[in-house]
């Protein structure tokens, strides 16, 4: 076996070939004998000796198919000895063999880490360190250094408080210029970790929580597009656990945490010694100095002590200024053997001294507004003039101001200011967010509202947009704000009716498959908005024609839509099932795409 790993290493293609296809018959000889233990003894074998990068990558995507056959009472000990082998496998650099990692321990995890916890593995620990280590590589290293690191916590609960623990503090320190890489890492290791850190909720922290969130909104307004796009994928992803997170009394606005206090005030401290250096240093070159003692000179508000005195004391106004005109002036022995500098004669000194205190305050300047310009680095806070209200409001309120609407009424961000990929990841988070938001159309985006301030219900402008994915989030927004609206038991909204119907006229003028397809899945849980819209005919015609469309999505799209109408409750002019939904649904049962096929069977009402 060892032999067919070396040629399946082998510089001639053909020859690569018949080796796998070689070993592959053997595995599934192994496999139909019953011999599953073998076939994983075999494959590890080859993954502890690290051999070449092909041979390798075969072996571990071979496991991975394999072991689901492993038994239970093995999985432990076969899941230490795979860590072990870890620790050497994911410091390598062939992209080819931390490709294969990324792809498949996920579902090789999947069978053995639930024996993880009950056996001693020293090694876990070591490689959830190598693992943050490499999440300052780039590229396919970075990723599959966040599936270790996922799928140890997974299991491990030790290693999950530690790693919540460290992307916290990375997150509160997060830094674009030197640390973009690694802030990426983080930001997407916890888009992974998320759906376990809500599963273990009870056993964190729900304010540290908090302060992860509000430090990923902090990200959003960083200048590099690889920190937006993974800061907002992990905010749509942990928007999906607003009912656990908690945020009914969560104001992202108001600095509280002790954590987040220390860190500004650290940076303040370190403008203010800045800042007094230089004070310092522009009062030493004011200081009058002359060889002479003259008669027309001012008598001077500092006095030296006595020379007996250290080096490193510093200057003291005298208590008798007042008394200065009254007294006699002594001459002092230290000021006879000090060397007093004259400025005519030492110009140079007094230039350097000048110049150094100018670059001192320039220095001061930029760094204190760099520390809160929006757009070119992560503030250290996020702006508390947007809104004053809670976390569902102001982070809506926010990514429409980052990258939407440009606060003008009736204008939006132009694509060439905000990219149309972080447009739409920024409206798929408002769509999650509408669900919770009743008065999701009237809100403005700068308090207290009024006349000429721009509310959200200027992202249906977006309807009109080139990009059809960007149009599919915008409907797919409208429709949840309405259908928050409609749940409403205070007074609806005035513009979700129209707005619901623009945006479904709209879809089925324009005919475009993506922005279809959003429609049909985003009505499929808005039936009473389709009802109370008396729409129901006019949406199920539409479903109707697009049956046949090349798009296999759409198709799933039609299926699911229309299995979900309740025909006894929809305002409809049939009372029971057309015979063109029937024999609709009837084609696509019959579908030539198996996954078509599945979704009708699966869906079928019965």
């Amino acid at each position: 076996m060892e032999l067919l790993f070396d040629f399946i290493n082998h510089r001639n293609a053909d020859l690569r070939l018949i080796s796998e296809q070689t070993l592959d018959s053997i595995l599934r000889h192994l496999m139909s004998e019953l011999s599953s233990s073998r076939v994983v003894v075999v494959l590890m074998c080859e993954i502890k000796r690290n051999g070449a990068a092909r041979s390798l990558t075969a072996a571990i995507s071979r496991l991975a198919h394999v072991v689901k056959h492993i038994k239970p009472n093995r999985a432990g000990a076969i899941g230490v000895h795979l860590i072990v082998a870890l620790l050497s496998i994911a410091r390598r650099p062939e992209e080819a063999v931390q490709s294969a990692l990324e792809k498949n321990l996920p579902s090789i995890f999947a069978v053995l880490g639930h024996e993880l916890p009950s056996q001693r593995c020293d090694g876990a620990i070591a490689l959830y360190e190598l693992a943050l280590e490499n999440l300052e590589l780039s590229g396919t290293a970075n990723r599959a250094a966040a599936i270790i690191i996922c799928q140890l916590s997974s299991f491990l609960p030790n290693i999950l408080r530690k790693a919540f623990k460290q992307f916290s503090k990375n997150l509160a320190l997060a830094d674009d210029q030197n640390g973009k890489v690694g802030l990426v890492g983080t930001l997407n290791s916890l888009r992974l970790l998320w759906p376990i850190i809500m599963a273990h909720k009870t056993e964190l922290d729900i304010d540290a929580i908090h302060n992860m969130i509000r430090d990923t909104l902090r990200c959003v307004y960083s200048n590099r597009s690889e920190v937006v796009v993974a800061s907002l994928e992990l905010l749509e992803r942990l928007l999906f656990y607003i009912p656990q997170l908690q945020v009914s009394a969560f104001f992202p606005q108001l600095v509280t945490t002790p954590h987040g206090a220390l860190l500004e005030d650290d940076i303040k401290s370190q403008l203010t010694i800045v800042s007094s250096s230089a004070y310092a240093a522009s009062q030493l070159s004011s200081l009058r100095a002359s060889p002479v003692d003259s008669v027309f000179d001012a008598p001077s508000p500092l006095t030296f002590g006595d020379c007996t005195s250290e080096n490193d004391r510093p200057l003291e106004l005298s208590p008798d200024t007042e008394n200065a005109d009254s007294e006699p002036r002594t001459g002092s022995s230290c000021a006879e053997d000090e060397e007093i500098l004259d400025p005519l004669r030492h110009n140079d000194v007094f230039d350097e001294l000048d110049v150094e205190t100018r670059s001192l305050e320039a220095a001061t300047a930029s760094e204190a507004s760099s520390c809160h310009m929006d757009g070119t680095a992560i503030p250290i806070s996020l702006p508390p003039d947007i809104s004053n209200a809670s976390f569902i409001t102001y982070t809506a309120v926010l990514l429409a101001r980052r990258f939407l609407l440009a606060d003008q009424c009736l204008r939006l961000i132009p694509d060439r200011e905000a990219r149309v990929s972080h447009k739409i990841l920024a409206m798929n988070c408002l769509s999650s967010l509408a669900l919770y938001l009743p008065n999701f159309f009237d809100i403005p985006l700068r308090p207290p509202g009024g006349l000429g301030v721009q509310c959200l219900r200027d992202i249906e402008l977006f309807l009109c947009h080139d990009d059809d994915q960007l149009k599919a989030a915008t409907i797919t927004t409208i429709v949840a704000a309405t259908q928050a609206s409609s749940r409403s038991r205070s007074a609806p909204s005035t513009d979700s009716p129209w707005l619901f119907m623009k945006c479904v006229l709209e879809c089925v003028r324009s005919r475009r498959a993506q922005s279809s397809r959003a429609l049909l899945s985003a009505l499929k849980t808005a039936g009473r908005v389709v009802y109370q819209s008396n729409l129901t005919d006019r949406i199920c015609e539409f479903a109707c024609e697009n049956y046949r469309d090349n798009y296999f999505l759409l198709r799933v799209a039609v299926v699911e839509y229309l299995a979900s109408i309740d025909w006894c409750v929809a305002e409809s002019s049939s009372r029971c099932l057309p015979d063109d939904v029937i024999n609709v649904y009837l084609r696509l049962l019959a579908d030539e795409d198996p996954r078509v096929r599945k979704a009708a069977a699966d869906n079928l009402p019965l």
